[in-house]
Formats: C-alpha cells, structure tokens, sequence
C-alpha cells in the first residue's frame, strides 16, 4: 500500500514490481537495501521538483538554514508553505527508513529456522507470540533461576523428528549459536535453558520410542530395551511392568530419560542394583556436525563413558538410549520365610514429623549406612515433607475413607489444640519410610535377619507419631516390575514455589555414631516444627522461617562393599563419588518474601554439613542431577565439588573439545571447560625434550627433575630425586594410560633410596612424597598417593640434566 500511493516515482517502481515484494520485505536484505533506493529517489524528485517549480524559493528568500534528510541545505521560506512541506516531507521519508531498518532487525533477531517441521517459538513477536513463548519456556528451575541464570533463549524448537534436529544443530553451527537441550527440563539449575541469542532444543514430545530388541549372548535374566529420551520415567516404568522387565531408576514421575541416564539416574534401588546409566549400553546421537551415530563402549569408549556421567548435554543431542535390563522373573524369592514372604519386599510408612521419631528413623539409616558389609539387597531412603503436602498421592490406600479418618483421629489425639489451629486442616508436616530387600541371587533367603531389618520399622508403629505403613509382597507375591512402580514420587514438584536447593554426599562411616543425627533434627525442626511460630521463647526472625518456607528432604544409604552402586564404579562411567556411603538431598521452598530467609537457612546448613568440623562431610561433594550455588564449571573451586580428581575432569574436557569443537552444546556455564589437543600427561616438571618414536609414533620425554628437596626434615637432594624418562603414549589416543598423572610437584623418582628417611619399600625410580613447602602451599602428599601415579620408564643420576631425546631411522 506504500508503493501504490503518494509519489510517481513509487507508483512507477510499484507497477514494475507487480506488488510481489509487499509480501517478503521483512525477511529478506533486499527490502532494506530498496528501502535505500526509495528514500533516495524520494529526495532526488523532491529536489528535482523543487528546482523547476520553484527555484527561486531555494535560494534568495532570508530564514534559518536546515539541513534535509538527503543532506542538502534548504532554506525554507518565512512567506511560503512549499518550503515547509518540502522539508516535512524528506523528513518522514528519514523516519520511514528508519522504522524499516528497525522492523527489519527485529526480524532478523527473532530467530526462524527454514525448513523445520516442528514448531519455533521466538523470544520476540507480536502479544500471542510472546504468550506461546512464555508458556513453552516453562520448566522445573524456572521460578528460582529464570532471571538468576537467564532461562530465556533466544528461540524454542520443538523437532519433529530427526530431520528437524539435524537442520537445527547445523544451522546453529553455521550461525554461531549454542543449544540447550531439554527432554524433561528438569535441571535443577536449569542447564536445560540458556539466554541471549542461544536457542533451545525441547525433544518433550520428540523421541518417545520404546521396544524390546531381540539379542544374543545377553544373560538369561536380563533384557535390550530401545528408549526414547523424551518418555518420562513413569511411562517408562509402566512399559517395562508390561513386558515383565525392571532396571533401577530415580523416583519422579516426569523426570524424561534423556537427562536422567546422563546424570547417573540415583533411586531406590541403588545399592541392589546400581544407577540407571550403569544400564546405558549404546547411545544413538546427533554430534556437531549434524551427524547421526550410535556410541558404544567398543566404537568410542572415550566418548560413550564421558556421556555417561561426564558433562551432561554438551557432548550432542542424544535421542535414544539402548538398556540392558533385568527380567523380572529371575528376582523372585522361592523358599517362604517368616510371614510367609519370599521376596521381593516392601516397605512404605509414614509418621508424622517430630524431632524424636526423625532420630529413631536416621539411626536406622546411619547404621545401615556405617555397616560396609550390609549385603547389597537392602535399599533404605528417608524423606520428610512439610505441612499441606497432599499425601494421598504418596499412600493410595489412604483415600479409602474409614482409613482416612482413623489417620485424621490420630492427627488430632496426637497434636496440641493450638498446632491444629494453626494448620487449620491442613495436612501436618511427615517422615516417610521406603524400605526394599530383593532377592539379587539364587541364593538369597527372607530369613530372620531380613525381616528382622523390617521389624524396625514395624516396632515404630508404637510411637505416637506413627499414622499407617503399607507393604509389598507379604499376602501376595509381587515382583521387582511391580515394586518399582511403588516408589514413584507421582507429582510434578513437591510445593509450587521457588527453592534454595543443597544435595551432598558423603562417605561417612560414623554417622550413627558422631552427632551427625542430631544435626539433621535440629536444622528440619527450625522449619518444621510448629513451636518455632507458637513458642513464646521465639524471635519474629524465627517465626518469619516457619511462615515463609516449606521443606522436601530426602535421604538415602549407598554404601557399603557389597553395594551394587559402589561395586560398579569401575564399569568406565564417569559419574561421581562412588565411594559414598550416603546422600542427602534439602530443597527449600520459599513464598515471594522467603527468598532470603531460605538462602540463611542453607547457608548455614553448609557449615553444618561440610567441612572440617563437620559431622557428615569433611569435603563438600555434590551431584550434577542436583546441582546448586555457582554452576560455572571452569572455576576450579566449582568443578571440584562435582569430580573426584583433576585428571578426570581434564579427561572429559578433551572428549568436550573433540565432540564440542564449536561450542555448538555450550550453552551456558554448567559445562566441563573443553580443552583442545589431546592431553599426553600431567603432573611433569620440565619436559625439556620430545621425541616421536619412527616406527610406532609413540612420544617420549626427558625430564630435569628438581633441587634443594627434603623429606622428613632431611636433605636429600645430593643424589635425589633422578632424572626421568618418561613414556608419554601416542598421539592417536591408543595408550590405555594416556593423560595420566606423574606426580609433580609432590612426588619424585628415587636415585639413592639408601638416603631418603623412612623409605619403606622404595627403591630406584620408585615415586617418593616430599616435605610441604611455600611452593606445595605448604601441603604434601603420601609414599601411597605417589605410587599410584605414572611412573618414568628409566631413571638417571640426579641433576645430570638431559636436554633432548633422539631416536635414530630404526627407532633405537
């Protein structure tokens, strides 16, 4: 409608165009650049008319000069209107372009990929945009962390299928663009979002394929299962229940399993069975390029572990995991012990929340967890809610009325008239119990130290606090297929409010024992005992706590020699903290004015629970599936807290910088810092000579090792530490040991052992710990810790000093 009307020139060019351009101009670079052309042509007939029809007005008439939007100065005349019009004129033609330029722009920064068939939803558009956008940007972390970590991408794509994936990481390659990926979007610091111009991947309904694969030379009790990453856990589950079939898995219902595999997947059955990602045995993937592949341990063990575990959603964009699980009929019990239960057998109870009972039911647990020859069938998790929390969801059985009211009877004998009147109907705050043994061999019994273990619980019964347990397995057999399903948290979160959230591990084996029960009981009753808001003893701050925040607590053993979760730590997989004997996990929620009262109350529960004077950590030890505070994992104090040493997280930055070449999956700080090349080894003082073997292209070093060195308080350095000759690997990645540690700077290969105080069982080229100094920031390590390091192929005389290394055509 521009073109049609107004000036002869546009209707010239509109009549040429046909009216085809009125449909494309905001989308493509042409339009701007004829935009341009308009806005000259308008000045250049402006002027032109000007110039024949009144040029005298141009030139002789007195008034101010002004500049016109082309750039030529006119003087407009005081007596005539032309003038006027003529500058008014090129002026909204000056705003016009503008407003193109603009409108073109925006355009350009709301993000549209050509040719998807799935849907896109821009951060920029029009009102009904941004509402669509608004909705779908919606996930677990957003109300604690949309602003904090800017949780708002520049595009949502929601792929339809492969095709859709594949065109959106290319695409994001060539654009320079990081992706988030998101299969349930439940990263609690929200890992699954990103901001600024990056854009989000949401596979919600993507992948939701789920089979039995035929196979061979499996077990004759496990099963192949092909899962998609976008189901989420309680389908997934109820699948597996349909084709007789279990494998151990976390306990929330919407959970997906894209997310869940890569974080380790931590659930009831973790000590009888291990994690969900011990189970992954092929990965199906869209890597950088845009390429689809299958990962096993045979075709990239480097890749297939670093995924597992490593740096979750930066690796690629996984869509299909194949399992390796259990058949359900091989863990059922065939001998009937007390009760008549055979196996499997559960156990869910609750009890209403006091300090008293919370201490019974954690020395149940801190035992379990201090004992490292528990057998590994027995799963034990304690979690406490606060008040509200609508329990019928967690106990079925209870909507039944008659059991309803004998529980809402025992509320009231139990509680003081005043706390009723404060709940004001309701629900109180709670303990529950998940308790499992299962049968994990054929030898396995439900015998009297098994039911002996349950009778605990059953003893509880007893305390006023006790409101019902139900159990599995006791008047008719159920299986491990059907027993999964009991411990499902069937809600999408527990109170619909922002949380501070904290999780640690541990591997305590005193807990039962040091106060660390007294701990916990004392840090929960500050939220979840009443009396902190009715006592007359408390402060406005003290009571504001029990107004403004609400708590989800849950605890778990899985430790232990016998334990499945510690036993498969060697299975290749890189998840974390293997040792722990157990994991505790508080989330805080909050109301709008809480913020700060929960962000005290955890910082302080992390002096609690971690440090040296702590009674359940000496080393704060966290879980990437529950991740909190700073999530920059470049910063060392960070990555630290999720990985056990610095070759492993150096490790799986050289896999991130072979797969993640771009930054492509690099979407936001929660991200193991890739590195380029390939690591040969650490730990090495000064390498000042390098040499490739000719033949086999492996890479040797010499070494000038260190002066002035003492140990126990003697100096050594006469004949010690000696020179070294060190074997670096090959640089095709092929040496098993490639990367590793040699030592430096607290460990040193002996020359003269005969000198060196307190020398055990070293001898020539053996690594030896040395004494702290200002330069070790006055810390050392052990004779063990360094003989457990890479030690030098061939040693020479102390300070002998070898610059260089050559190998001759035959490669001696």
């Amino acid at each position: 409608s521009q073109l049609k009307t107004g000036h002869p020139v546009r209707s010239a060019i509109h009549k040429q165009l046909n009216g085809r351009l009125v449909l494309r101009w905001v989308t493509t670079w042409e339009s701007l650049l004829l935009y341009v052309l308009l806005f000259v042509l308008d000045q250049i007939s402006i002027f032109l008319m000007a110039k024949s029809k009144h040029a005298n007005e141009w030139h002789g008439r007195g008034g101010q000069q002004l500049p016109s939007a082309a750039g030529i100065r006119v003087q407009p005349s005081a007596s005539s209107a032309w003038g006027r019009q003529l500058f008014t004129r090129s002026y909204h033609c000056l705003l016009e372009l503008i407003l193109h330029i603009t409108l073109l722009w925006n355009q350009l920064i709301m993000y549209n990929i050509a040719g998807l068939q799935g849907m896109q939803y821009p951060r920029e558009g029009d009102v009904f945009q941004a509402k669509d956008y608004a909705y779908f940007n919606q996930q677990y972390a957003s109300s604690s962390y949309q602003k904090e970590h800017d949780m708002n991408p520049a595009l949502i794509v929601q792929p339809k299928d492969d095709d859709d994936v594949v065109r959106a990481v290319r695409w994001a390659r060539e654009n320079k663009v990081a992706v988030a990926v998101k299969s349930g979007g439940h990263q609690y610091s929200g890992a699954s979002s990103t901001g600024g111009k990056n854009i989000q991947i949401d596979l919600t309904n993507t992948y939701k394929d789920m089979k039995v694969l035929p196979s061979q030379n499996l077990l004759e009790d496990r099963a192949l299962v092909f899962v998609g990453v976008s189901n989420q856990l309680q389908d997934f589950n109820s699948y597996l229940k349909h084709n007789d079939l279990f494998v151990p898995h976390g306990q929330c219902a919407y959970v997906c399993v894209g997310g869940h595999g890569q974080t380790g997947g931590y659930g009831q059955l973790g000590r009888s069975f291990g994690l969900f990602g011990d189970h992954i045995v092929g990965i199906r993937m869209v890597d950088f390029n845009g390429d689809i592949k299958e990962v096993t341990e045979n075709s990239d063990s480097e890749l297939f572990n670093a995924i597992r575990g490593g740096s979750p959603g930066n690796f690629g964009i996984i869509t299909h995991y194949v399992l390796n699980v259990y058949q359900a009929q091989s863990y059922i019990g065939h001998v009937a012990g007390p009760n008549g239960i055979k196996g499997p057998y559960g156990l869910k109870g609750i009890w209403l929340y006091d300090g008293s009972i919370l201490k019974k039911i954690l020395t149940i647990l801190a035992k379990m967890s201090d004992n490292p020859d528990l057998p590994g069938n027995f799963d034990l998790c304690i979690s406490v809610l606060s008040t509200e929390f609508p329990v019928t969801m967690l106990f079925p059985s209870m909507k039944d009325d008659t059991l309803w009211q004998k529980v809402q009877e025992r509320i009231k004998s139990v509680l003081a008239s005043e706390v009723l009147d404060l709940l004001n109907g309701s629900f109180p705050a709670v303990i529950v119990v998940y308790a499992q043994w299962c049968p994990t061999s054929k030898s396995d019994r439900y015998d009297e130290t098994v039911d002996n273990w349950f009778k605990q619980f059953w003893d509880l019964r007893n305390d006023r606090h006790y409101l019902h347990i139900d159990d599995f397995g006791r008047d008719s057999p159920v299986d491990m297929a059907t027993m999964t399903g009991k411990w499902i948290f069937p809600k999408k979160r527990e109170f619909d409010l922002p949380y501070v959230k904290r999780t640690w591990a541990t591997n305590s084996r005193t807990l039962s024992t040091n106060g660390w029960v007294g701990d916990v009981a004392k840090r929960l009753d500050l939220i979840l005992d009443p009396q902190q808001k009715l006592g007359d003893d408390k402060t406005d701050l003290e009571r504001d706590i029990y107004d403004h925040c609400k708590l989800s607590v849950q605890i778990q053993a899985f430790g232990g020699e016998k334990s499945r979760y510690f036993m498969n730590k060697k299975n290749g997989a890189s998840y974390s903290w293997r040792d722990s004997t157990m994991v505790q996990v508080i989330d805080c929620f909050h109301d709008e004015n809480g913020r700060k009262f929960a962000d005290n109350w955890q910082a302080q529960n992390d002096k609690v629970m971690v440090g040296p004077d702590s009674n359940f950590s000496k080393m704060d030890k966290r879980m990437l599936w529950g991740s909190h505070g700073d999530w920059d994992l470049s910063k060392p104090e960070v990555w630290k807290t999720y990985y056990e040493d610095e070759e492993k997280y150096r490790r799986i930055g050289r896999v991130r910088g072979r797969n993640d070449p771009n930054g492509t999956f690099t979407a936001n700080p929660f991200a193991v810092k890739a590195t380029d090349g390939l690591l040969l080894g650490w730990g090495l003082r000064n390498e000042v000579g390098l040499a490739e073997h000719p033949r086999t292209g492996g890479i040797w070093g010499v070494e000038n090792s260190a002066d002035q060195i003492t140990r126990h308080g003697v100096d050594v350095h006469a004949t010690n530490p000696g020179e070294e000759l060190n074997f670096l690997g090959y640089v095709n990645g092929t040496e098993a040991k490639q990367g590793s540690n040699f030592g430096y700077p607290w460990c040193f290969s002996a020359w003269n052992p005969s000198i060196l105080p307190d020398n055990g069982q070293i001898e020539v080229g053996t690594q030896f710990a040395i004494d702290a100094s200002s330069d070790l920031d006055n810390q050392n390590k052990t004779d063990a810790f360094c003989a457990n390091q890479t030690q030098s192929r061939l040693v020479f005389n102390s300070h002998m000093a070898p610059l260089d290394i050559k190998f001759n055509d035959t490669g001696r």
